[in-house]
């Protein structure tokens, strides 16, 4: 991802569990569709199965998006494949799968970018970190890809175990000491919602040499006034919305 922000110089538009307004969250044709659209990165969330396989869907449980009961890590990678991933989206997506972390780095590599959330939260996985990172390398992906996560020491864990990874901490909150946080798990950029926001605090991590998303946002006025307070990033369920406000915001 490091390589985006190089040869980008406006704020980039990350697709947020993939173009998941229009299509089922998380599943390869959301992703396909979100690089149709023009984001720069998708973004992605991944829990490990029972054998130990990350995979790409955001709760711990199969419930809310699969026709599928139970934990994911209670399933192997061959289990989990034979639920359906988009029919409770829409009958017009019966029979999308729940796609590894693998598929999806396969088929992003040289395409865009992939912002990974390590899902260490409900569900704490003992080795979700080293599998991740085993897959990432596997695909040659690393200049491609980003890791965040709610849970820090899964960052702390993921920068030990490789420094080049690009990562960075979340957090639905105003951090009293965003630097601090970020420097205590040598990460990499810095991650809350847009309400906690303000240019003093973006413009003192950038002094740092730290990037700052702005976490989620649907809202095309709060996008326009994320990139004029110097974001560098945030993510979308409408990226082609978002990428048509950062037109307009260019030619102003």
């Amino acid at each position: 991802m490091r390589e985006l922000f190089q040869s980008n110089k406006n704020s980039l538009v990350g697709a947020h569990r993939g173009a998941s307004q229009y299509y089922p969250e998380n599943t390869m044709l959301s992703f396909h569709k979100a690089l149709e659209l023009g984001a720069d990165y998708i973004e992605l969330d991944v829990h490990l199965t029972k054998d130990e396989v990350p995979v790409v869907i955001h709760d711990s449980t199969l419930e809310r998006t699969t026709d599928g009961k139970g934990k994911i890590r209670d399933y192997t990678m061959e289990e989990l494949k034979r639920f359906d991933a988009g029919s409770w989206f829409g009958k017009e997506f019966t029979g999308l799968e729940i796609p590894t972390l693998e598929e999806v780095l396969q088929w992003s590599k040289g395409r865009m970018g992939v912002n990974i959330e390590l899902k260490q939260d409900v569900e704490k996985y003992a080795h979700l970190e080293e599998k991740v990172l085993e897959v990432i390398r596997k695909t040659k992906t690393i200049n491609q890809i980003q890791v965040m996560s709610f849970n820090h020491k899964a960052v702390k864990k993921m920068k030990d175990l490789d420094a080049n990874v690009f990562a960075g901490i979340i957090l639905f909150a105003e951090a009293y000491n965003p630097i601090h946080l970020v420097k205590e798990v040598n990460a990499d950029f810095f991650n809350t919602t847009w309400m906690f926001h303000s240019k003093a605090v973006i413009d003192e991590l950038h002094n740092e040499g730290y990037l700052v998303c702005g976490g989620h946002c649907d809202d095309p006025e709060k996008w326009a006034e994320l990139q004029s307070l110097g974001i560098d990033m945030a993510e979308t369920n409408i990226p082609d919305v978002m990428k048509k406000v950062e037109k307009k915001q260019q030619l102003t």
